[in-house]
């Protein structure tokens, strides 16, 4: 075989390596945006929202009419924000994961922040739960690494559980009474709602909905009352997931969900918006 026949057949190999990790990688990038997908969150000490379509964290400090971008640590990067959390207690302290850097903590509205990594085996969180009571105890859910929480505002953490049988897209905690311990925590998750007492006893499918959810959020002040999104609807349940029903249509996929504790609702949509109800989920604006 000639010199010039064996160059042109390694440069047909080298196109089609190069075609094929061009392809990897965009399955790979394309998998953590989706993956990333939206992320929203309440403060009740500052009566502020925050929200992520992935990429950029915002906050509003008018119920979602305008926002302005916090800034993160130069160090995180390009972080694909994957989750965001609030303390309802205490300090308020604000949880930010992104992949790359793990979790990210804030008790300044975010205008400052410290990386709170120690004990955790990858920087691939993909969601975060603050604790409805316990000021410095906060749930990190690691994709194929199961739970950790950590109760001394993240100086540490440990695995607590393996999580349910599904891929977990969004955890709340809440202080919903008949738990063994100090609450429950609900799982939304490829595979419907999930819950389980804060103890982890084991992860059990809260009632029945439709298809995939991808969001889960609860009224603070009425714990039994929970609503989940599947697609453009949300459900509700008033008996803390034994039954839902649907409520209403946002007009649009939700990404996420947050309840203020002061009965609204809200919800972040694909399209960026923010929409809010008063009416728990029937009518949206």
């Amino acid at each position: 075989m000639t010199i010039a026949k064996l160059s042109r057949r390694y440069a047909a190999a080298a196109v089609t390596i190069g075609l094929l990790l061009f392809l990897q990688l965009g399955q790979g990038t394309a998998a953590q945006a989706e993956q990333a997908g939206g992320a929203l969150a309440y403060s009740p000490q500052t009566d502020a929202l925050y929200r992520s379509d992935g990429e950029v964290l915002y906050r509003s400090s008018d119920a979602g009419k305008q926002w302005t971008k916090v800034t993160l640590p130069s160090s995180a990067g390009n972080v694909l924000v994957s989750a965001i959390a609030v303390s309802p207690v205490g300090q308020g302290a604000l949880y930010v994961a992104g992949r790359g850097v793990g979790v990210l903590k804030s008790i300044d509205a975010g205008n400052t922040w410290v990386a709170i990594v120690d004990g955790l085996p990858s920087d691939d969180v993909i969601a975060l739960a603050a604790h409805s009571t316990a000021p410095d105890t906060v749930y990190a859910v690691l994709a194929g690494q199961g739970i950790y929480r950590s109760e001394d505002g993240g100086k540490s953490w440990r695995n607590v559980d393996k999580g349910p049988k599904a891929q977990i897209r969004q955890l709340v905690h809440s202080n919903l009474e008949g738990s063994m311990q100090s609450g429950w925590l609900f799982a939304a998750t490829d595979q419907g709602v999930y819950r389980a007492m804060d103890c982890f006893c084991g992860f059990r499918k809260a009632g029945k909905l439709p298809g995939p959810v991808s969001a889960v959020a609860h009224d603070p002040k009425q714990p039994k009352e929970l609503y989940a999104s599947a697609g453009n609807q949300v459900f509700a349940t008033a008996n803390g997931g034994e039954e839902w029903e649907a409520a209403g249509s946002p007009g649009g996929e939700v990404r996420a969900l947050a309840h203020t504790g002061s009965g609204v609702l809200h919800a972040l949509l694909a399209d960026g918006r923010v929409v809010r109800s008063t009416d728990k989920g029937r009518r949206w604006e």
